[in-house]
């Protein structure tokens, strides 16, 4: 029985019909179908019950315990695989969207390899349902009690305001906040951030003293790093931000609020409604200890609506928003004015 095979077994499993898994796989529906029928010809028994009319795969008894088989086998190749290379070199795990690969990546790979040429990388694209299900899985094989630990930037990255300039600057810098703290698992804000502070290039740009005060002799103020690079900064201190209830300061402490008050953000399984989820919006149904909510964000400079009735939810329950227009729901139906989240249960 070959890796491939095991990897076409579980995808059929994981997206719920052999055609579903054919397609994320790259390859036709009549070969993933042999691929299935030469290995229960090796087996010796059906792994899938077969009946006209049936969309969804069902598993055989035989197929179920065969289940975990497969994923230990499928882990023992790989490990296999991976014997020549941890010889040779370290190996480094990079999955990323679509998007992100063409665009960005050829640049940071070509730096990581120059930086490091002992270190092997394996590169993984796909959607980004797919790429999270895959992260998902290869940690899983490690432990089933991990929790998420998501972040915009950190020390070595340039701050995350300076990616946004030019017209709704402000608004796009809190949603990507927004879309970072409301993130399921043990989500990280480098300090600064949360009042939009700017830094890049070396170093010790990156690292530049918390903006507490205009007045550098304030309590608290420090000077430095030094090498640092003189950064205009767009936004105010975090002092005259905590007076403004507009400001980024303040949306980031309502961002957080929300997560705090709805433990299922945080702690729940996470869900993509990829199906519900459109260019201007994206949707996420969090599950914990019976309790349910929906999050949908717009990210764009759009006004959108969605219909998400067939998640079964009744009230909005809170809301953030960068404009004068508020968030709404009623029959079924979500209404998010540009740059806003909304959470239903």
């Amino acid at each position: 029985m070959t890796k491939t095979e095991l990897e076409a077994f579980l995808a059929v499993l994981q997206y719920g019909s052999i055609s579903a898994a054919a397609e994320r796989l790259f390859i036709t529906q009549p070969a993933m179908s042999r691929r299935m029928k030469s290995m229960e010809e090796e087996l010796g028994y059906s792994l899938f019950e077969r009946g006209r009319g049936q969309r969804s795969v069902e598993l055989t008894e035989n197929g179920k315990e065969f289940v975990p088989v497969a994923e230990r086998l499928l882990t023992l190749y790989r490990e296999a695989e991976e014997i020549p290379r941890r010889k040779k070199s370290p190996l480094l795990r990079v999955s990323t969207v679509n998007s992100i690969a063409f665009y960005l990546m050829p640049a940071v790979l070509k730096e990581m390899m120059s930086a490091r040429d002992t270190c092997s990388i394996e590169f993984k694209t796909g959607r980004s349902s797919d790429i999270y299900g895959y992260v998902e899985n290869e940690i899983k094989k490690y432990t089933d009690s991990y929790i998420d630990a998501p972040f915009y930037t950190n020390h070595d990255m340039g701050r995350s305001a300076g990616y946004y300039n030019g017209d709704n600057a402000e608004e796009k810098t809190k949603m990507a906040q927004a879309m970072n703290l409301l993130m399921p698992g043990n989500a990280f804000l480098y300090y600064g951030d949360e009042i939009g502070m700017r830094g890049a290039a070396n170093d010790e740009t990156k690292r530049l003293a918390m903006r507490w005060s205009g007045d550098s002799k304030a309590k608290g103020m420090c000077v430095g790093p030094q090498n640092a690079e003189e950064t205009e900064q767009t936004y105010d201190t975090l002092d005259k931000q905590m007076e403004d209830p507009y400001s980024i300061y303040n949306f980031v402490k309502q961002t957080i609020s929300i997560r705090n008050a709805f433990p299922e953000i945080a702690r729940g399984t996470n869900t993509f409604e990829k199906d519900l989820s459109n260019d201007n919006v994206c949707i996420f149904t969090r599950e914990y200890n019976g309790e349910k909510a929906v999050l949908i964000f717009n990210p764009s400079k759009d006004e959108a609506s969605v219909d998400v009735s067939s998640l079964g939810v009744n009230d909005a329950v809170a809301m953030l928003q960068t404009t004068k227009k508020a968030p709404s729901y009623k029959d079924g139906t979500a209404k998010l004015p540009a740059y806003s989240v909304l959470v239903l249960k």
